[in-house]
């Protein structure tokens, strides 16, 4: 039986860290953005470039409400973002509102399936009985 605080068991939880970080530093892929000359993706290698998405998505949303109170709501969506969009490369972009709405949702959606295989993993870690089973973990398992 392998002891809850093991040492074992600890590195291996410092893996999952370790794993998930790696994940969110390589940055989540997007979809095309015009004129782009090679596929690109959102940075999100640290809590401030999280916050930055989150205060985008704030802005396209707040974009969305005053669409619909317009004449022409998708004119207002079609318009260029402001900011622009810095990708990892950093290149910028000013893809519609309407296009930022959709990349921020996806972008939530990977962060949320990334987060869950990174809690899966420390879980597993926690309730293994053997340190056999602790080293069978992999960790680059069940990523988005």
């Amino acid at each position: 039986m392998l002891d809850p605080a093991s040492p074992r068991r600890r590195r291996k939880i410092e893996r999952a860290d370790l794993a998930y970080e790696a994940y969110l530093a390589k940055g989540f892929p997007t979809a095309d953005f015009e004129d782009q000359p090679e596929p690109e993706t959102l940075q999100c290698r640290n809590e401030l470039d999280r916050t930055n998405w989150i205060g985008l998505l704030i802005k396209a949303q707040a974009v969305a409400v005053i669409a619909s109170e317009a004449e022409d709501p998708e004119a207002v969506m079609a318009q260029p973002c402001d900011p622009p969009i810095r990708c990892t490369s950093n290149r910028m972009y000013r893809p519609s509102w309407a296009s930022v709405l959709a990349r921020m949702y996806a972008l939530l959606d990977q962060a949320a399936s990334a987060q869950a295989n990174w809690w899966r993993l420390k879980d597993l870690c926690r309730t293994v009985t053997t340190g056999e089973a602790l080293e069978a973990i992999d960790m680059t398992e069940g990523w988005p």
